[in-house]
C-alpha cells in the first residue's frame, strides 16, 4: 500500500511501504482545526535526500499510532478489545501519544498495558498521566514499567530509532509554554494548574514560568536527535503530545 491510512477511531494503522516513504506532503496533510492527528504526530519529509536500497529497507513496513487512551475511563472489557485490535493491526510496531492512564490505577494500567501488547511499544506522557501526581512520581511509575517489560520504549527526545532505510522515529513528550495569546494574563484556565501537583501548590505566575521552562527543556532534548534524523533518514516521524503549532493553541478561543 503506497498511501498513509488511519482508521479504528485514535488507532491509525499507516503503511510505509517504499513509495510511501517518497510521499509528498499531502499524504500526510494536516487539518486545520488541530485534530488529534496534528496534536500527536508529525512528519517531515526530506526530499533531497536520496538512499540506496539495504537489506533493512523493508524492516518496518507499517505502524499502529494511538493516542490519549484514557484507559482510566475504560472498563476491563473494553481495555482486552482494544489490545487485542492492537495485537491483530497490520502495525509491526506501536507508537502511542501520550495521555495512557490517570489517577490512582496509573501503574497497574500501564502494566496491563504491557503485559497485553505483544508489540514493541514506543510512547511519550501526556499532560493527564500526571494527573493526582507530580512530575517525578509519573517518572517513577514509566521507569519501574520500562525497566520491567524491555519491549517499552520511552521516547525522552535522546533517540533515534531507525524503521527502516528511509524512516525515523523520534519523540519527546513536548509541553505549552503558556506564551500564546495574553500568556500568564490569559483568562483561560486549565485542568493541569490544578490535577498536576507540582503545579496545584504555586501560584499562577509561578506556574507560567514553570510550563516555559518545562516546555524549553523538551524542545531542546529533542533538537541533537531532529538534527541528526534529518540528515540520516529522507523521512523523520516526531512522537509527542504537544505541538509545536501556534494554530493550537487555547488563545486561539480564549482572550
Amino acid at each position: 500500500m503506497d498511501d498513509v491510512r488511519f482508521a479504528l477511531s485514535d488507532l491509525f494503522c499507516s503503511r510505509l511501504q517504499a513509495s510511501a516513504l517518497q510521499a509528498k506532503r499531502r499524504n500526510t496533510e494536516r487539518p486545520r482545526d488541530c485534530s488529534s492527528e496534528e496534536l500527536s504526530w508529525m512528519v517531515i519529509d526530506n526530499p533531497k535526500r536520496a538512499f540506496a536500497e539495504s537489506s533493512m529497507s523493508d524492516y518496518i513496513k507499517s505502524v499502529a499510532w494511538l493516542t490519549d487512551l484514557h484507559l482510566e475511563f475504560c472498563s476491563h472489557r473494553t481495555r482486552n478489545h482494544l489490545y487485542r485490535s492492537i495485537n491483530q493491526t497490520a502495525g509491526e510496531i506501536v507508537i502511542i501519544t501520550g495521555d495512557l492512564s490517570a489517577g490512582p490505577h496509573r501503574l497497574t494500567q500501564y502494566t496491563e498495558l504491557a503485559e497485553k501488547i505483544r508489540k514493541p511499544v514506543y510512547f511519550v506522557l501526556g499532560n493527564h498521566d500526571r494527573y493526582g501526581t507530580t512530575f517525578a512520581n509519573a517518572e517513577a511509575v514509566v521507569e519501574r514499567v520500562t525497566t520491567l517489560f524491555s519491549h517499552m520504549v520511552r521516547l525522552d527526545g535522546s533517540q533515534v530509532i531507525p524503521l527502516n532505510t528511509s524512516v525515523a522515529l523520534i519523540g519527546v513528550d513536548g509541553w505549552a509554554n503558556g506564551l500564546g495569546g495574553e500568556g500568564p494574563t490569559t483568562k483561560a484556565r486549565i485542568n493541569d494548574f490544578y490535577q498536576i501537583l507540582d503545579f496545584a501548590t504555586d501560584p499562577e505566575p509561578q506556574v507560567f514560568r514553570a510550563m516555559k521552562e518545562r516546555a524549553r527543556k523538551y524542545s531542546q532534548a529533542l533538537k541533537p536527535s531532529l538534527l541528526k534524523a534529518l540528515k540520516q533518514y529522507q523521512t523523520t516521524i516526531i512522537a509527542t503530545h504537544v505541538p509545536p503549532l501556534r494554530r493550537c493553541s487555547l488563545a486561539r478561543r480564549f482572550p
